[in-house]
């Protein structure tokens, strides 16, 4: 694929048999370390989820068979350990097993306990909250019931839950003199960033920032929730996205506003330009916009061009690593048919498989800076560890779409008929 001109739908971008199959047995290593790490430690609902999403990936194109159904039992583990109390997000939370199992299963049992759990984030949506992110707040908690209603698999509970996280939103929404935007007050901030933001900031991160929000509205125009409201809202945060962008090439988004003194963005999909890139190209899928698409393209190719040494990456996982890097391009090359951007995925995945260590899990630990580091530690999570390198690159050579990113709102459709 990366050779030549790309094909409609999506496509396994490595297409050498030599070395899909050195991939494919670099999957099988992982998924056989993270079933042993399982049976040697206590797990989470998030670890649940994430491992019944890489078996069931894995087993429907053989590349790793699931003949005793880890799957369903990995799901049934998750639901198990809700309970009564339980944070509402997407990452450590309710939103995240009702993803998984409205994505990886069907039937009533499945209905049935995506309804229960929508009418529990309906509960919390009764009060007020100002965590509006991907990963603990409301963009994160409208990923699960979006996708529901989009595949016309709606309860009675997911438009009002829907059209409750969008008035949150509204409510959230800062008019600026360039846009719309989404404010973190001080008294939500990790202490590390309240010390930098005592008053607070703008964030401009795709996991925690404004770009979320811009990505979820173009998710709500695609299922056809509220769409005058969500298209002014939509319109008004990418206008102030777009004012936000600096002047250097390849690095114009900081991490957050007021801006601290920093270098370069990160290549990553947490924070920096390329997951700004993703969401705007969502809200240029999503509304036909070509200005839109013409910025995502601009913004994608030149963090193509960044070389790796300045990209700051010192690890494999999804989140700030070189797989999360490389599954973005992939994603982006395969809506937009840029050969160019399929050759920095391409390459990206060789960076991958470069920095496999000795340290478990399967030679794919994080990489912790706490105390200056890098310290490993074992990972067995799909944000950080080794199930999502595992699953990027899965999609690297498998013709299956990877709809597992909606919990990174990395998946843009592939190329149209």
């Amino acid at each position: 694929m990366v050779d030549g001109t790309i094909e409609p739908g999506w496509q396994p971008l490595i297409v050498d048999r030599e070395r899909r199959a050195a991939i494919a047995a670099v999957i099988v290593e992982i998924v056989e370390a993270v079933h042993a790490w399982r049976g040697d430690h206590a797990t989470t609902s998030d670890e649940d989820t994430d491992y019944a999403t890489l078996r069931i990936y894995t087993a429907t194109d053989d590349t790793v068979p699931d003949p005793d159904d880890e799957t369903g039992q990995a799901l049934a583990s998750a639901i198990a350990k809700l309970g009564d109390r339980h944070e509402p997000g997407l990452y450590g939370g309710a939103a995240r097993v009702a993803f998984a199992v409205g994505h990886l299963s069907a039937g009533e049992d499945a209905d049935m306990a995506c309804e229960m759990i929508e009418r529990s984030l309906l509960r919390f949506l009764a009060q007020p909250t100002e965590v509006y992110d991907l990963i603990s707040g409301l963009v994160g908690i409208a990923v699960p019931v979006l996708q529901r209603i989009a595949d016309g698999k709606p309860s009675q509970a997911s438009e009002p839950l829907a059209r409750g996280i969008l008035d949150q939103l509204e409510r959230l929404a800062r008019p600026t003199e360039t846009g719309i935007a989404w404010f973190t007050p001080p008294d939500i901030l990790p202490s590390w960033q309240r010390e930098i933001a005592p008053e607070g900031y703008t964030n401009l991160g795709l996991a925690h920032g404004v770009p979320g929000v811009v990505a979820i509205l173009a998710r709500y125009l695609t299922a056809g929730v509220d769409v005058p409201r969500v298209r002014v809202l939509l319109d008004g945060a990418v206008d102030y996205l777009r004012s936000a962008a600096g002047p250097t090439p390849g690095s114009r988004y900081a991490a957050w506003l007021p801006a601290r003194a920093e270098g370069l963005c990160r290549v990553a999909w947490c924070y920096g330009d390329l997951g700004v890139a993703v969401a705007l190209m969502a809200a240029a899928n999503a509304t036909g916009r070509s200005d839109w698409r013409g910025e995502a393209l601009e913004l994608a190719r030149d963090m193509a061009a960044r070389p790796f040494e300045s990209s700051l990456v010192s690890d494999a996982g999804l989140c700030h690593g070189a797989a999360g890097v490389a599954h973005l391009f992939n994603r982006l090359a395969q809506s937009t048919g840029d050969t160019g951007l399929a050759r920095a995925a391409d390459a990206w995945f060789a960076r991958t498989l470069a920095m496999r260590r000795s340290e478990p899990i399967a030679g794919f630990p994080r990489a912790l800076f706490d105390q200056g580091g890098p310290t490993w530690e074992p990972s067995a999570d799909l944000l950080t560890g080794a199930v999502g390198i595992a699953l990027a690159l899965h999609a690297a050579i498998s013709p299956i779409e990877p709809a597992w990113d909606q919990i990174l709102l990395a998946d843009l459709s592939p190329t149209p008929l």
